[in-house]
């Protein structure tokens, strides 16, 4: 229902935004409930942006994960590109510290990932791997990417 609902809101925009149709002539659906079906965000933040995004969906019936590693990322900028670098280059995966036991109760699962160097922040491609089961051949479940965050790797 929440997919039916997002993906009427964007048909809403792209049309009334192309087609010259104001908007109060475009019918708008009910807004669901998020009682009807449980959500979750699960998101990763090495600077915080992506976990400022993520908090701002913060509301009740909705439940946020924060997506950690093992080996935590320096907070020095240099070192942490050189390490992106070499996961991103090599398929690296790093192990989690972040496990979701009860996923399969989810009936939405929202991604939320930073943009290293144009592909997904490697703990995000962790934990869709490691929860691959129970996001991917579950046709009931919707996954969602509702934003992105850039972080850019310089080489000079």
């Amino acid at each position: 229902k929440m997919f039916n609902y997002l993906f009427t809101a964007l048909l809403f925009c792209i049309v009334s935004c192309s087609s010259g149709t104001s908007a109060e002539e475009i019918p708008m659906p009910d807004r669901p409930t998020t009682e009807a079906s449980k959500m979750l965000i699960v998101y990763f933040s090495w600077s915080g942006n992506t976990r400022a995004v993520a908090n701002i969906f913060k509301t009740d019936g909705l439940d946020i994960v924060e997506i950690e590693v093992e080996e935590p990322y320096s907070s020095v900028y240099n070192e942490v590109t050189a390490r992106a670098r070499q996961e991103l280059d090599n398929d690296i995966r790093p192990a989690l510290v972040t496990q979701v036991e009860n996923i399969d109760e989810y009936d939405t699962l929202i991604v939320e990932t930073p943009i290293w160097s144009s592909r997904l922040a490697p703990p995000v491609k962790s934990f869709l791997v490691k929860n691959e089961t129970a996001t991917m051949n579950n046709t009931d479940k919707k996954i969602l990417s509702a934003f992105s965050t850039k972080f850019r790797l310089f080489i000079l």
